[in-house]
């Protein structure tokens, strides 16, 4: 449950990413930067921001396996596994994109990187937006993933609309796996060890 603290600032959030706002939150991981993936404005502000290029693509996250259908062309057996066992958490998934997903998400490619996460901030925001977020580690390109509040609002306080107070569980990335080639590969090591 909720306190009214918690309930004020996750509307809030949410209220800036109605109206184009850029946001950082906590996830499991490691701290957000998240935008609406179907307002282009706010897709390119969260790049310049970042100082991200623009073939980059940005990951969504989703409220459950039940989103997947909103971004993805198809799901996988063996993906549908790995998401049984370790959605919500620290787990992304590449597979291949559906046509609602904007090529500034995809950075031109035919796949997006998805992940449910395990924290009740973040799953409060992407619950009462109602749909996926694009969402990438509160860092400038290239640099360490922020995992403290204090550290993101020195980076990030003059950049971004909001920035939600909380604590990150893993304070290391989400493990990425490629579902799109067969056998699937594991694209990056995170915070959940896995082989696939």
């Amino acid at each position: 449950m909720f306190t009214a603290e918690h309930n004020s600032l996750i509307d809030g959030a949410v209220q800036f990413l109605r109206r184009g706002g850029v946001i950082a939150f906590p996830t499991d991981t490691v701290y957000g930067l998240g935008v609406d993936p179907h307002d282009d404005k706010a897709v390119k502000r969260l790049f310049e921001i970042k100082v991200r290029s623009k073939g980059k693509a940005v990951p969504l996250m989703i409220r459950g396996a039940g989103d997947l259908n909103l971004v993805a062309e198809s799901i996988p057996a063996s993906a549908k596994l790995l998401i049984k066992k370790h959605w919500p958490g620290p787990l992304t998934i590449v597979l291949s994109k559906s046509e609602k997903v904007s090529p500034l998400i995809s950075g031109g490619k035919g796949t997006v990187a998805v992940r449910c996460p395990d924290h009740p901030i973040a799953l409060g925001i992407l619950v009462r937006f109602g749909r996926p977020l694009a969402v990438t580690s509160a860092n400038i390109s290239g640099e360490e993933a922020l995992c403290a509040f204090e550290e993101v609002s020195v980076e990030f306080s003059s950049k971004v609309d909001l920035i939600v107070p909380g604590e990150v569980r893993y304070k290391i990335v989400s493990t990425v796996v490629d579902f799109t080639v067969e056998p699937p590969v594991v694209l990056r090591e995170g915070a959940l060890k896995i082989e696939v």
